[in-house]
């Protein structure tokens, strides 16, 4: 199992390759977690709703179950009747603890220990409530300086991953280094001279560059450029007159600059995108455009490979404007699924 406090370098450089530091600690790369951070991410949302409990059932025999607080926070997901997590909070909305079931018999526990809101431990245990692996955090202010990874071997406590992290004075990232059984492992340099500079790739190194510019409109671009071991690519990000983000290019740059996908953002919306397309080998390969009602929610999205029509989904919503069913159609225009929402409410 993935758990759900581990942190790992593919998730630190997701968050960093933007080049501006991130002042708290960020945790969890499990699937289980993105479903938490999902819909923890409407917790207003819910709030507002009253949602007690939601079920999500496509066939007879497959459902799964989210059960929310008075805040509007998950608190359990259930997959069917084999899996569960449950999660329990501080007063603040942080987490205090998670837990994981399989056939409701407890199998791990994840506790946190936190310094105010700077996350100083979190430690695994398993079903015999016993410490198994711990990850401990240090802090310069609010940023991160050091991660340790540390694994319980006959009877101690075992370095398995370790991040050491250095800043700029402005708490821009300087340097990463990545350590693997208490050796250094790999390294990440952030670096912008001269801008757009594409560096020779080690096979130990990774670099990123992140610089600001204009188009000719007076409009902000973004152009980061990242090397991570075999692999360097440029992102473009354009933003409009209001500085809203509409639109992001990123391309291979081991391939001559070849495109690998774009996005287009709804204007004031920069989470949401109206059209997605990716590439393979310069040339169209997959598409999926959104479209949205007056709310900014998504009631149809179609998905198309190599320019033809693959299947479309349409989404309704009940009383609460809460969404209560979607259908999938084939490329004939045949219903092939159809997914049920239901709720209680408090």
């Amino acid at each position: 199992m993935k758990r759900i406090c581990i942190l790992t370098s593919i998730l630190f450089l997701s968050r960093i390759n933007t080049n501006t530091a991130q002042p708290y600690t960020y945790t969890g790369t499990s699937v289980w977690n993105s479903i938490f951070h999902y819909e923890n991410s409407e917790q207003e949302a819910n709030r507002k709703a009253g949602i007690k409990a939601k079920t999500t059932s496509w066939d007879k025999r497959s459902e799964i179950k989210y059960l929310y607080d008075t805040a509007g926070r998950l608190t359990d997901y259930q997959f069917g009747k084999k899996k569960r997590v449950s999660t329990s909070y501080l007063d603040d909305g942080r987490k205090s603890k998670v837990a994981y079931y399989k056939k409701e018999k407890l199998i791990e526990l994840d506790s946190f220990v936190w310094n105010g809101k700077l996350l100083q431990e979190c430690d695994m245990l398993d079903e015999r409530q016993v410490i198994f692996q711990r990850q401990r955090y240090k802090y310069d202010s609010i940023y991160v300086v050091e991660y340790v990874n540390e694994k319980l071997k006959r009877g101690k406590f075992r370095e398995k991953r370790k991040q050491i992290t250095e800043y700029y004075p402005d708490h821009t990232y300087k340097r990463v280094t990545y350590f693997k059984n208490g050796k250094p492992d790999y390294f990440t340099v952030f670096d912008c001279n001269p801008a757009g500079q594409n560096h020779k790739v080690q096979k130990d190194s990774t670099y990123y560059c992140l610089k600001e510019d204009v188009d000719s409109l007076g409009n902000k671009t973004k152009v980061t450029i990242s090397n991570f071991r075999n692999q360097s690519i440029k992102k473009i990000e354009y933003f409009n007159a209001k500085n809203e983000r509409i639109a992001d290019k990123t391309y291979d740059l081991k391939r001559g600059g070849e495109i690998m996908w774009e996005y287009y953002y709804k204007r004031g919306k920069p989470f949401l995108y109206e059209k997605f397309i990716s590439y393979k080998k310069g040339k169209e390969y997959y598409r999926v455009e959104n479209k949205f009602d007056v709310d900014d929610r998504i009631i149809e999205s179609s998905t198309a490979i190599r320019g033809k029509l693959s299947r479309t989904s349409k989404s309704f919503f009940n009383e609460r404007n809460l969404l209560s069913k979607t259908e999938t159609y084939n490329r004939r225009n045949k219903l092939k699924r159809e997914t049920r929402f239901t709720y209680e409410y408090y």
